[in-house]
């Protein structure tokens, strides 16, 4: 009786015990079931991933990110790669739901213990469980924690396959050295793409994810070979490797290039990335530049990159030495004893100025007639020449400079903090030191291709380390005589043409707020009756104002915004002289128009945006072409692309400009920087506004344009003489040269419509009897559509149209 009565009670004890335990898991099901992360949240995932700029021939240049994660798709993978994490992390991966039962029941034990202690939980989590900690939040050492990531990694494997899984485990896991994700792993640790790595790289790759700090591959180098080794071994079990291929890969090193990725990084272009890291921000915002994982190709060519910030910072330096030697950084008391020996230590105390990479900070110890000797940082010394230092005279006011130094003791004296050089040759001795200086002026430079408006250089200043400030596109300044290309083109699309007459004589005008305004001409001259060609290529104001005034200033405000350079452009006759304000990239763009005839364009910093996994979010060269993407070359016909962009202007009013501006350069204010530099044929026009303040020179070839500008960041006189011609146009016509150099000259392509006809440039009558060779005959750029004609203006104010005899008039006032 009492067997059953015991019995009895077992069946009771058991069935009540059921009931608690399957109430109990009802309970948990509800509570922790049903806090699952969505079917979307799961399939869309996609980790913080690393957004990466590169140049246009595919050079890295700018990586942008929140963590340093390349993303990876599973199929780029290589199985061995694979096969190593799934070793070393779970090995039933291919088997299990999302859990491991044996692996869980071996763990409660102990997550129980830890639990009382308040521990961490640990052990048992299969990589589908490390997956699923992506999508639950809480303290991680809760049990309540631990049960939503069960219930989570069940149902992810519900929801995608187990490759998915991976793929997102690959892509997730952090290695150390700032790394996330076995593709920035590969790159950081060992300087290798996924794709590369041979078994014993793959395999500490797997290991050290277990505790990135435990297994530096330096630091703890024989910690870190004992528990790749323990990879090895386990991808060897479970007959992923061979033995042979186990026991070589357990007898290399580690091999880790730690830091040799970032050299791979080519950072010439800073003022260029930053201008594309900030349109990245407009468009797509600063989350998907930091997390997004863009792949971005610019439109940098880093050549020319290259000559745009050597010729920017060897032209602002050329202004610079023009302008005197200011003095030294800093002056070492002489009055302390030892002083000398004292020389490195007090140089590494002077803050040294930024944007002056190459130059070292000397301080000098004694100085001679003809020359001084300087120590540097590490010690050693150099000697400074008067002959190389001639151009330190003492700067005065308004940018004027004293007298050519004579003495050493003229420029520097015992004790004097400077900054040097260090030339390849010696000077008696010691080693050449050449005096220098970091300009206080600045500027910019951008070159583009005038067909697609692809910027291929821009520079924006002496340096980016010193002010991240981008005068190319950043600083609105007065552009000067480099607007009036686009009065003369209103003009000549009204029906003036190259030789029409007008007055370069004194005229006073009443601008519409009433103000009295009396221009006058760069050298207060007046040439009286000359050809319209003339006013543009001795840039003279008073003809430019005049035309300017026949035309209407409300015509020359629709031709500036036409082309992009009419924002604050006001329909008064000084805005026609420059009177505005634009930046070096509109100006550019808008010569650019002039340059391919007058199309259309949009200057553009980037080619192409795709996603992370490849997909085209954006590409500049929006033309249809259905036969472009075609297989292999059969001999078919080229594919025709439509070229659908506005016309600006009339093409034969774009042609006359074009030769006008080459007459800038031939013949005008260009003539001795540009045309006698410059062997090529090649248009342009300077630009100088009041008091010297800014110096600017836009030109371009057939198939290049370039603009550089010059001035001080607080605006002020950079001194008499120092105008466009002097101080832009030279750099200007280096980077042409540098740039194109082995390239063929071409010849701007003439359209349809022009008629080629000998003139005296001068007068711009036509050169009876001559074929254009004789003399200093110009051919002139004339249409073809109507009788040559002459218009110009009289001594009363009139202009007047010649044209088979008939006689127009038009007052100005």
């Amino acid at each position: 009786m009492w067997i059953a009565r015991i019995i009895s009670l077992f069946v009771t004890y058991v069935l009540l015990g059921g009931m608690v335990a399957g109430a109990g898991l009802f309970w948990i099901i509800e509570t922790y079931g049903n806090e699952l992360p969505s079917r979307e949240a799961v399939v869309n995932h996609q980790p913080a991933t690393i957004t990466r700029l590169h140049a246009a021939d595919g050079t890295l240049i700018a990586e942008y990110a929140s963590k340093h994660r390349l993303f990876i798709p599973i199929e780029a993978i290589p199985k061995r790669v694979q096969q190593a994490f799934i070793s070393a992390e779970d090995k039933s991966f291919f088997e299990h739901p999302g859990i491991n039962l044996m692996a869980v029941a071996k763990s409660i034990p102990n997550n129980l213990h830890r639990t009382l202690q308040g521990r961490r939980l640990v052990g048992s989590s299969t990589i589908t469980q490390q997956v699923a900690k992506n999508f639950v939040v809480g303290d991680a050492r809760a049990i309540s924690r631990k049960l939503r990531e069960l219930f989570t990694a069940l149902e992810i494997e519900k929801e995608i396959s187990k490759n998915d899984i991976l793929e997102i485990y690959l892509n997730e896991i952090y290695f150390g050295q700032r790394a996330y994700g076995i593709a920035a792993a590969a790159l950081l640790i060992f300087n290798k793409s996924v794709e590369e790595l041979e078994l014993h790289e793959a395999a500490y790759l797997a290991a050290v994810i277990k505790g990135p700090e435990n297994y530096h591959p330096i630091e703890d180098a024989e910690r870190a070979i004992e528990r790749r080794n323990w990879v090895i071994g386990q991808m060897l079990e479970n007959g992923f490797v061979s033995k042979a291929e186990a026991e070589a890969a357990q007898a290399m090193p580690i091999g880790a290039k730690l830091g040799a990725y970032r050299k791979v990084i080519v950072d010439s272009a800073p003022y260029f990335a930053e201008e594309v890291r900030k349109e990245l921000v407009r468009d797509y915002g600063i989350s998907e530049v930091n997390e997004g994982g863009l792949s971005v190709r610019t439109t940098v060519d880093l050549e020319m990159q290259a000559i745009a910030d050597d010729v920017l910072r060897s032209g602002l330096l050329d202004y610079d030495k023009r302008h005197g030697y200011r003095g030294p950084l800093a002056q070492l008391d002489m009055s302390v004893n030892g002083w000398q020996q004292r020389i490195p230590q007090a140089l590494s105390e002077i803050e040294r100025p930024k944007g002056c990479d190459g130059w070292h900070m000397a301080a000098v110890l004694d100085v001679g007639a003809r020359s001084a000797i300087v120590e540097l940082e590490d010690g050693s010394q150099a000697r400074i020449r008067l002959e190389d230092s001639l151009w330190a005279a003492e700067p005065r006011d308004k940018g004027a400079v004293g007298d050519e130094p004579d003495a050493m003791d003229q420029i520097v004296q015992p004790g004097d903090v400077v900054m040097v050089e260090l030339a390849e040759s010696l000077a008696g001795d010691r080693r050449l030191a050449l005096l220098q200086q970091k300009p206080e002026v600045n500027g910019a430079l951008v070159a583009m291709s005038p067909h697609t408006g692809r910027v291929v250089a821009m520079s924006g200043g002496w340096s980016f380390a010193d002010s991240e400030w981008n005068r190319a596109v950043q600083a609105r300044r007065q552009p000067g005589s480099t607007i009036k290309p686009f009065v003369f083109l209103a003009a000549l699309d009204q029906g003036f043409s190259p030789r029409s007459q007008i007055l370069d004589s004194p005229v006073v005008y009443e601008q519409p707020d009433g103000t009295i305004w009396r221009p006058g001409n760069y050298d207060g001259r007046f040439l009286g009756q000359q050809p319209m060609r003339v006013g543009l290529e001795k840039s003279r104001n008073l003809m430019t104002v005049r035309l300017a005034s026949a035309v209407g200033m409300d015509t020359v405000t629709t031709y500036a915004k036409r082309f992009g350079i009419g924002d604050g452009f006001k329909p008064y006759l000084s805005s026609a002289l420059g009177a505005t304000e634009a930046t070096l990239i509109d100006m550019t763009t808008a010569y650019a128009m002039l340059a391919n005839g007058g199309r259309q364009i949009v200057p553009t910093f980037v080619d192409r945006i795709q996603d992370r996994k490849g997909k085209t979010l954006f590409r500049h060269d929006q033309r249809p072409c259905s036969s472009c993407s075609g297989g292999q070359w059969q001999d078919q016909a080229m594919p025709v692309l439509l070229d659908d962009r506005v016309q600006m202007a009339d093409p034969v009013s774009i042609f006359q400009i074009q030769s006008m501006l080459r007459g800038v350069v031939e013949r005008g204010t260009a003539r001795n920087t540009v045309g006698k530099v410059v062997d090529r044929p090649v248009a342009g026009k300077t630009g100088t506004t009041n008091k010297y303040q800014d110096a600017w020179f836009v030109g371009f070839t057939p198939d290049l344009v370039v603009g550089t500008y010059i001035g001080f960041d607080t605006p002020r006189t950079l001194g008499r003489g120092e105008g466009g011609g002097s101080a832009a146009a030279p750099m200007f016509a280096e980077f042409v040269n540098r740039a194109l150099d082995g390239t063929p000259p071409q010849d701007f392509r003439i359209p349809r419509g022009i008629v080629l006809t000998g003139v005296d440039p001068s007068t711009g009558m036509i050169a009876e009897g001559t074929d254009g060779i004789l003399g200093d005959v110009l051919m002139e750029a004339t249409r073809s559509d109507r009788e040559f004609e002459q218009t110009y203006t009289d001594e009363s104010g009139y202009i007047t149209t010649e044209r088979d005899g008939s006689t127009a008039g038009a007052k100005i006032f």
